[in-house]
């Protein structure tokens, strides 16, 4: 069951609890979104079977400067290990992912501190990005960097960033031609939609977000 949407205050501390048992990951909570100023608690039960590693995503991937910049360090948990930190920048989303002995484990996580938002890229040469991860009521904004303009279509869950109208239907070149939407259906879900490639016989890229909690 999908729990609500919460916005945080100023000075929390949040808990991300992660549990391998040799096989499955589990993570609770998926996603969050966190103040400034928070700090966010990173445990590895102690009931795992194995160290984990926490990797984190440059935002948005393949940016090393801003708009983008890293919000936390990537960290290794032993069993029983927690670590707390405190997000490196006022605004941004990340997404992060698990790994074990060097093979990633569960999905693709995600962090929004402040108003975010999380960056998706899109290419004419990359009919299929990487699913991106957002928090319930989550802000996200798509660019172009091959200086196309793309229109897309949400043809099977509809569009989850419906405002202000059209929605989020046409993706500009970088992210200065672009504006941050905001997830409003407040529903848990895999979202895909389509835009045209001309670099692949089957013309038209497909790309998930994933709004999770």
């Amino acid at each position: 069951m999908a729990t609500a949407h919460v916005t945080p205050k100023e000075d929390l501390v949040w808990d991300i609890d992660f549990n391998y048992d040799g096989s499955t990951l589990t993570v609770s909570p998926q996603a969050l979104v966190v103040g400034a100023t928070d700090e966010v608690n990173f445990s590895n039960s102690p009931n795992s079977t194995a160290t984990i590693t926490i990797t984190f995503a440059a935002n948005p991937p393949g940016v090393a400067n801003p708009p983008g910049p890293v919000q936390f360090p990537n960290i290794s948990l032993t069993p029983g290990q927690t670590i707390g930190m405190v997000p490196l920048h006022p605004n941004g989303s990340v997404n992060y992912t698990v790994s074990v002995n060097g093979a990633t484990v569960g999905e693709t996580y995600a962090i929004q501190v402040g108003n975010g938002p999380l960056y998706v890229q899109i290419t004419d040469s990359n009919s299929t990005p990487d699913p991106a991860v957002i928090p319930l009521g989550g802000t996200l904004e798509m660019y172009s960097t091959d200086g196309n303009t793309y229109n897309l279509t949400w043809p099977a869950t509809g569009n989850p960033f419906p405002k202000p109208a059209p929605g989020l239907t046409t993706v500009n070149h970088s992210v200065a031609s672009n504006i941050v939407y905001t997830e409003s259906k407040n529903k848990v879900a895999t979202y895909e939609y389509n835009f045209p490639v001309h670099k692949t016989t089957l013309g038209v890229g497909t790309g998930k977000i994933v709004v999770t909690s």
